[in-house]
Formats: structure tokens, C-alpha cells, sequence
């Protein structure tokens, strides 16, 4: 048995926390004999939800009928940025410090948000 024979490589999959696009695979290399049934997935912010963030408070909008995991919400594709400002008048003190919110498509016509391309079905 050489040293090679007892490392396992695994790929995680890095998504953004708040858009879910995919960002990059991350490489894990471990020694033993048994590799992980499951390899957690990394999450972080990509470098657009990132940069609106520094200056806005990012709204990202959801399809509640195709959301079956409340923690990992079916992004309907909508984006809005809003000044900290304005989202203190809709959000509470503990949303605006993570800096974005998942919005159903119901809530954003509800708050007049510009109509985006999944409003059409809704």
C-alpha cells in the first residue's frame, strides 16, 4: 500500500447564501478508508450579493408554491436593493443586521417594489 492509498478527495459545493448561485467547488482531502455519504455544502456570499450589501439592503425575492424547505427558499430570480434607511420602515432591527431577506413575490407587490420578471406569474 502506497501513501496515496489511504487519501479521499471530496468536492463541497460553495453557493450563495442569499441567491443561491453557484459560486465554486471547494477540494477536501482526508486519510481514511471511508469517505462522508454526504458532503456538506459551503456557504457563502457571492461577490454581487456582497458588493450590494456593503452599500444597500438586499431583497431577494421567492416563490412560496415552489419553496419546500423554508432554511433553502426557491429564489424566484428577483433582486431588489433598498437604502438601510427605507428598510428600517419594513424590516425588523435583527433582519437588517444579516443585511438581505428572502421576500415572497405577494410581500414585494404588497410593498409596490418594482415588478420583475416573476411577476408576471404570480
Amino acid at each position: 500500500m502506497t501513501e496515496l492509498d489511504n487519501i479521499n478527495l471530496s468536492l463541497k459545493r460553495k453557493t450563495c447564501k442569499a441567491c443561491a448561485i453557484f459560486i465554486e467547488y471547494d477540494m477536501d482531502i482526508s486519510e481514511g478508508d471511508i469517505l462522508p455519504k454526504e458532503t456538506p455544502r459551503t456557504i457563502s456570499f457571492c461577490e454581487s450579493c456582497t458588493t450590494f450589501m456593503k452599500h444597500y439592503f438586499l431583497i431577494i425575492g421567492i416563490d412560496s408554491t415552489k419553496t419546500t424547505n423554508p432554511d433553502n427558499p426557491y429564489r424566484s430570480g428577483d433582486q431588489w436593493a433598498i437604502s438601510m434607511e427605507s428598510a428600517k420602515n419594513y424590516f425588523t432591527e435583527e433582519e437588517i443586521e444579516r443585511g438581505f431577506i428572502w421576500l415572497s413575490l405577494e410581500r414585494a407587490k404588497e410593498m409596490k417594489l418594482p415588478e420583475g420578471k416573476s411577476y408576471e406569474n404570480n
